[in-house]
């Protein structure tokens, strides 16, 4: 097959398909929450949706982000010409294109291949890493896991490690529990014992748990995940019927006081004086 044109070249295609009443971005059906839920890409769609790809390489963050912004909001039409983009020549198109398709989560399904062999290049393969788990894509399961070698590049297998635990596959855990040895990086040890929890929350150990707790007690990682993986955890154990749990998880959430390290250590004690009654069956 010939391979995917760049940017400018689709650009130019779009550009000469559309003309003056050939249909425009806003139309279409919104969700609640102002999401676009259909809309038909219309060659005058298409090209402004190119214009904004385009837009990625410029230097003027203001319109990275806009562009950003009025993309991860597009239907899942638009994640083909997102995934075209992952091999323009430009890195800041194909790394601005790879986050979009993150921001748009499962509507991007459609670029699943194409972010699959973007792990080949280093100059974008973490946020490809970690667009794949947005996507929720299981296809990619292998591929990430040979992305947690010691070969590789610390922040390729930081983000492969918190992809995998965003697909929470149970498959994933006996490839990913050697990498929380002592010896291994401490960024990569805390998103493998966030991930190894959130591949099977219902049915987490306490050790995993405790893993968890300690890195969350320590400080010396940002929190917001570590957080989330225990919330995950106690959500699964109260949706299987333990009361306890659910009590904790009700406390967990109500425990919201506006300095981030005074909340982490109310979190950290509430969870610590209940581990062992939650374990206890």
């Amino acid at each position: 097959s010939a391979p995917l044109a760049p940017v400018t070249g689709a650009v130019r295609r779009a550009t000469g398909s559309a003309s003056p009443g050939s249909g425009a971005a806003a139309g279409g059906v919104h969700d609640e929450e102002g999401m676009l839920l259909y809309a038909e890409l219309s060659p005058a769609h298409q090209l402004e949706l190119w214009r904004l790809i385009a837009g990625f390489s410029e230097w003027q963050l203001r319109g990275v982000d806009d562009g950003r912004f009025v993309l991860q909001r597009e239907h899942a039409r638009a994640a083909p010409l997102l995934a075209q983009a992952l091999v323009d020549r430009d890195r800041y198109v194909r790394m601005h294109s790879a986050q979009a398709l993150e921001r748009m989560g499962k509507r991007a399904q459609a670029a699943g291949p194409q972010l699959l062999a973007a792990l080949d290049d280093r100059e974008i393969a973490p946020q490809a890493a970690r667009s794949l788990g947005a996507l929720g894509y299981r296809a990619a399961e292998a591929a990430l896991i040979a992305r947690l070698a010691p070969s590789q590049p610390l922040e390729l297998r930081v983000a492969a490690a918190r992809a995998l635990g965003r697909l929470g596959l149970p498959t994933s855990s006996a490839s990913l529990e050697p990498y929380c040895r002592e010896l291994e990086p401490l960024d990569l040890r805390a998103a493998v014992a966030c991930a190894l929890v959130e591949c099977a929350p219902a049915t987490a150990s306490r050790a995993a748990i405790e893993r968890v707790l300690q890195h969350l007690t320590s400080q010396e990682v940002e929190s917001a995940e570590l957080e989330g993986a225990l919330e995950m955890w106690l959500a699964a154990s109260s949706e299987a019927g333990d009361e306890l749990a659910r009590a904790t998880f009700d406390e967990w959430r109500r425990t919201r006081p506006e300095d981030p390290r005074e909340r982490v250590a109310q979190r950290t004690q509430l969870l610590r004086s209940r581990l062992d009654a939650l374990f206890a069956k």
